[in-house]
């Protein structure tokens, strides 16, 4: 009915209205639209001081700058002034109140148990956890049921708020773009669904070590098998397509989600009911400018080749 996906996405535009929603102002409705443009033009005219300076800067004032971005709790800002720089948003986790605070988790209760045993015994083997219905065995049981567990209905990592089925305010935000790979956080990144965040703190009677992780619970989507010539990335939004189908859930580590993503139910002639993922990722060789906008790279619009349909 609109077009394109990226004809009428407000991704980027709800984004920085949250953060000009965080600019301090006294209130008055005819005051905040000039205190906002305010706060903007100032924050973007110091990351671009910081960022580029004047071509006759002395190398005085450039040592200074340097020496400002080696600062890390001088250029702290906020997250619109990260954008402006560039940089990676804030890469501290933070979690809110645990689900249901003082009960004790039954991971059975989230389907959760088996995933996290299969993620233990993959990336912590020293530990040797073992299924809990071998308890006549000498190595220690991974515990179904423990108050070492805590289960969080969303997080917010690195600027993105990632919310989780458990999450009941919202059910349009229970999507991220997520590195599949265990150890690679910056790999390519899949679209999956966000089932529940889960902290964990065990120990274990050979080492002195606890066993600590922050993880989410994820089911990830197969990948359409069409061709489809609008999923690409553009230089402000990233498309792509995955069929509705979930994969069986896994844990993976919280530092590997990248994106919390808008989702699109569409249906498709190649792969019927898919996903269409809307975000503003990084993932992937960034294009560059050119005059035709709408049009791909490399594409000649008059090549006569006729797009996949829905």
């Amino acid at each position: 009915m609109y077009g394109p996906l990226s004809g009428f996405g407000t991704y980027p535009f709800e984004r920085n209205n949250g953060a000009l929603a965080n600019i301090n102002h006294n209130g008055q409705e005819r005051d905040v639209p000039s205190t906002c443009l305010r706060g903007w033009l100032l924050e973007s005219g110091i990351a671009r001081i910081v960022n580029t300076p004047a071509p006759d800067a002395t190398e005085a004032e450039k040592e200074a700058l340097r020496a400002l971005m080696a600062d890390k709790s001088a250029v702290q800002g906020t997250l619109m002034l990260d954008e402006a720089r560039g940089n990676a948003a804030n890469k501290k986790i933070r979690l809110p109140t645990p689900f249901e605070n003082g009960h004790v988790v039954d991971l059975s209760r989230y389907l959760a148990y088996q995933p996290l045993l299969r993620y233990v015994q993959e990336h912590h083997p020293e530990y040797r956890l073992v299924d809990a219905a071998y308890m006549l065995g000498e190595d220690p049981c991974l515990p179904a049921r423990s108050t070492s567990y805590r289960v969080y209905t969303h997080a917010i990592y690195t600027g993105f708020k990632f919310c989780s089925l458990l999450y009941t305010r919202t059910r349009r935000d229970q999507f991220a773009l997520v590195s599949p790979a265990v150890g690679n956080p910056d790999g390519p990144r899949e679209l999956c669904r966000l089932r529940l965040f889960l902290s964990v703190k065990l120990r274990v009677p050979h080492l002195d070590r606890p066993l600590q992780l922050t993880l989410g619970l994820v089911e990830f989507l197969e990948p359409a098998g069409g061709q489809y010539p609008w999923q690409y990335r553009s230089i402000d939004l990233g498309l792509r397509i995955y069929r509705k189908r979930y994969q069986a859930p896994v844990f993976i580590p919280l530092e590997n989600m990248k994106a919390s993503t808008i989702v699109t139910e569409i249906e498709t002639r190649s792969d019927g009911i898919c996903l269409v993922s809307t975000s503003c990722e990084k993932d992937g060789e960034e294009p560059e400018y050119w005059l035709n906008s709408d049009e791909l790279p490399g594409q000649n619009q008059d090549d006569g080749d006729e797009d996949e349909g829905f």
